[in-house]
């Protein structure tokens, strides 16, 4: 059996149900783009979009927010911490403790153990779930118990059979998918982008398998790619052909405008061109400087020889100041 639970929107107990979870994803397999997923039948599932939580204080909500704080272990248990944040600036602590209990008869059932603390006088803390709400003592302990109707037995789902190309395998197994994905632009270009950008053939074979063994930088920009030395020719050669094979199959050709032809731009991102209109509401901003600050100096090494210092009008560590200036040494 297994309890899972969910942080965002609820900060509650999300899903209960009989099965397992199939640990894939890199921190247990080679496969960087998955993640751990799980199978079974669900005793229950809380779909709701809304707050089961309410602090009730003369017939008012008076909840502000709910805090995941996360999670423990003892004992083999679980122990899970929500901070219920009130309008009145008090946060209400509750730890949850679920765990599986079997009836009289041997019916399986969940057993919910709740323990609140720093409750105010007069605020009652209930909890929406399935069947019914449930109250909670303040700062105090509340078991809540749910029997559910048997479950046939559950079997994790059989894998699919896949053949992976030999270079993508080695690329799992190694790093190359912490700075490059298929698809997105993330530190380095997508893989897609590289292969569009070289032609199929023997000498950019070599030239890409070269930028591999020894690292590079310079041609997407000024990121440095790390060398990967361990790699033999023959790895190289599977690696490269596996990129090629994310080359689109037909190429999209665009016309150069006419003389004279006006050309819609494109609508500038917060980001890339445009200021930032607005946020999320659960998010705020706050500007962490003040107008006396002056930034320190920073600076960068140039590929091929050279650094770049910055200065922002203020004392840097050599003790002089400046307005912007580069040196070349």
């Amino acid at each position: 059996q297994r309890v899972y639970s969910k942080k965002s929107p609820q900060s509650s107990l999300y899903r209960v149900w009989k099965g397992g979870i199939s640990l894939d994803g890199a921190p247990y397999t080679d496969k960087k783009e998955v993640q751990p997923t799980s199978w079974g039948t669900a005793y229950w599932v809380d779909s709701s979009r809304t707050n089961p939580w309410r602090a009730m204080n003369g017939g008012k909500n008076v909840l502000a927010n709910v805090v995941y704080q996360g999670y423990g272990l003892k004992q083999n248990q679980i122990f899970l911490r929500y901070g219920l944040v009130l309008n009145t600036n008090d946060t209400i602590m509750v730890e949850e403790r679920p765990e599986w209990v079997r009836d009289q008869e041997g019916k399986i059932g969940l057993e919910r153990r709740f323990m609140t603390s720093k409750v105010p006088l007069g605020v009652e803390v209930s909890l929406k779930s399935i069947p019914n709400s449930i109250v909670l003592e303040s700062n105090s302990v509340t078991i809540s118990s749910t029997y559910f109707a048997s479950l046939p037995p559950q079997f994790p789902p059989q894998p699919k059979a896949t053949l992976v190309h030999a270079g993508r395998a080695l690329m799992d197994k190694s790093d190359c998918f912490t700075c490059h994905q298929i698809e997105e632009n993330e530190v380095g270009p997508s893989f897609r982008r590289i292969a569009e950008r070289y032609t199929n053939d023997k000498k950019q074979a070599e030239r890409l398998a070269l930028k591999i063994k020894k690292g590079s930088t310079g041609s997407w920009g000024i990121g440095l790619m790390n060398p990967h030395p361990a790699f033999t020719s023959e790895e190289l050669v599977s690696i490269v052909q596996y990129i090629f094979t994310l080359k689109p199959k037909t190429v999209t050709v665009i016309n150069s405008p006419k003389s004279g032809e006006m050309i819609s731009p494109q609508p500038k991102m917060p980001g890339f061109g445009a200021p930032l209109k607005g946020i999320h509401p659960r998010y705020s901003l706050v500007n962490l400087h003040s107008k006396a600050f002056k930034p320190r100096v920073g600076g960068f090494d140039r590929p091929g020889g050279g650094r770049d210092d910055r200065r922002g009008g203020g004392a840097n560590r050599g003790g002089g100041a400046g307005a912007g200036r580069r040196e070349k040494k």
